[in-house]
């Protein structure tokens, strides 16, 4: 939080170097960010039981592509037409259906661990 602040006060205007540092620290913050969705969803399907996490995997091999191509479809601009904005572009349909893959992953691996229990 601290250096989106910093970096939006303007402290590297016109310093070349500066914006540089910048710019790779936002590759790496991006790439961090991949790491941990993808070590905490590890972590998560690492102890299943095997009916678990077969059940979760053709959940993601269906989701996974239409997703993909919901997200093709898609706006790929922020415009809108009589001032009316456009929210459903291909940012925001991609975080929603992250969200929602998230989400569906996590109740699903819930419900058939406890129904797995007993058994």
């Amino acid at each position: 939080m601290f250096l989106a602040w910093l970096q939006s006060e303007s402290s590297c205007y016109d310093i070349i170097w500066c914006n540089r540092l910048w710019g790779l620290i936002n590759v790496i913050g991006i790439f961090l960010y991949i790491f941990l969705a993808h070590f905490l969803l590890s972590l998560i399907t690492y102890k299943l039981r095997e009916e678990t996490f077969r059940t979760w995997f053709r959940f993601a091999c269906g989701f996974v592509p239409l997703s993909i191509f919901l997200i093709f479809l898609a706006r790929n601009s922020h415009g809108g037409s009589m001032g009316i904005p456009n929210i459903l572009d291909q940012e925001t349909v991609a975080f929603l259906l992250s969200l929602l893959f998230l989400v569906i992953s996590l109740i699903l691996i819930l419900y058939k661990s406890w129904n797995l229990r007993g058994k």
